[in-house]
């Protein structure tokens, strides 16, 4: 099964983060590790769902708020990209899934 739809993704330090939006881009600042992350529109979407919900969303979730934010209610077709944009965003180590 695609990890999109098995764990709930939280941020991992909400409170640390510091993100700046402009166009669609997202800016984040990691007070943690003192990095810097520019993501793309899709990435800066599933951050900004993910920091509306401190406790975290699960995949299906996440999809459907994802679409909500950039006007696309199309799952089927919107899920691979979430699934990316989450596979990038924990390897910046800036979500995990919860438990991990």
């Amino acid at each position: 099964m695609s990890q999109v739809h098995d764990p709930v993704w939280r941020v991992v330090a909400s409170g640390a983060l510091t993100e700046r939006e402009w166009n669609d881009e997202l800016v984040v600042y990691n007070d943690l590790d003192g990095h810097t992350h520019h993501l793309a529109p899709l990435g800066g979407k599933v951050l900004l769902a993910l920091l509306e919900h401190a406790d975290g969303l699960s995949g299906a979730t996440l999809i459907e708020r994802v679409g909500e934010l950039l006007a696309i209610d199309d799952a089927p077709v919107l899920a691979p990209a979430v699934e990316e944009a989450l596979d990038e965003l924990g390897e910046l180590g800036l979500i995990a899934p919860v438990g991990a």
